[in-house]
């Protein structure tokens, strides 16, 4: 299913389910435009999204992106008071849903229960629930244990491109699925808007884009990689989750929370 010829019916799916105002890409045009020529335009864009599928490549210029630094804070003063957003092109965010829509439709079936994030029929409040009910349980036996709790540094950014890769063909995904997204990710360039002029092109070399459809699912997939050797961890008995429940990991996209 995942690598199956992608339809003119997700084509538009893909299109309709984008907003028609988001900030266009380098291209300058944006959904509300695609979508008002959609029948002089669907052509031309069932051939490019077909090139993709056939060649697992992209043309030069076709994956490019501005990144828009949107403030945290009231007032910032560093550029850690800035959340990097990556403006993509429509053509690119097109296929980049379909994969997208494709994915989550599987990723249940291999991202640790213990993941609250970007899954169907869970939620952060999940986790808040689990913690809260475990350490109930410690107090009502009147055991010790450990909290701990770690967050990922600019975390998309971090996102090593040859592990992502690695933790892929780990889970079982075909190569025609891996090439696929070597393409999305290896074919992007990016220009970063300063007061709203674009500084010259560059090409990134690890992270995933704020802003890509894909982002929030391949990085599930990298932090699988943690939820495995915590699995490891406990099957040797270097590591033992809180006794009668046995949960010893909580995760919600990069916020995770140990306890033993």
């Amino acid at each position: 299913m995942l690598v199956e010829d992608i339809s003119e019916e997700e084509v538009k799916f893909a299109v309709w389910s984008c907003e028609s105002s988001k900030s266009p890409g380098p291209d300058g045009f944006n959904f509300g435009f695609l979508k008002f020529y959609w029948e002089i335009l669907k052509k031309d864009v069932l051939k490019v999204v077909n090139k993709f599928a056939d060649r697992g490549s992209w043309p030069r210029g076709s994956n490019a992106s501005f990144i828009c630094l949107v403030p945290k804070i009231d007032n910032p003063q560093h550029l850690s008071d800035f959340r990097p957003i990556s403006l993509v092109g429509c053509l690119y965010k097109i296929v980049s849903k379909v994969l997208s829509l494709r994915l989550k439709k599987v990723i249940s079936k291999f991202i640790n229960t213990r993941q609250s994030a970007f899954l169907e029929g869970m939620s952060l409040l999940d986790s808040v629930l689990v913690a809260n009910e475990v350490l109930e349980e410690v107090k009502r036996r009147k055991k010790s244990c450990v909290y701990f709790k770690v967050d990922y540094e600019k975390a998309y950014d971090s996102v090593s491109w040859e592990f992502l890769y690695y933790v892929l063909g780990r889970l079982g995904f075909c190569e025609k699925w891996i090439i696929w997204i070597k393409s999305c990710l290896e074919s992007s360039s990016v220009s970063v808007l300063v007061n709203g002029s674009h500084i010259s092109e560059f090409y990134p070399k690890r992270g995933l884009r704020q802003g890509d459809p894909l982002a929030p699912f391949l990085f599930l997939i990298v932090a699988e990689g943690l939820a495995g050797v915590v699995r490891k961890i406990v099957e040797k008995n270097l590591e033992v989750g809180v006794q009668k429940v046995k949960v010893n990991m909580l995760q919600y996209a990069d916020d995770t929370l140990f306890l033993c």
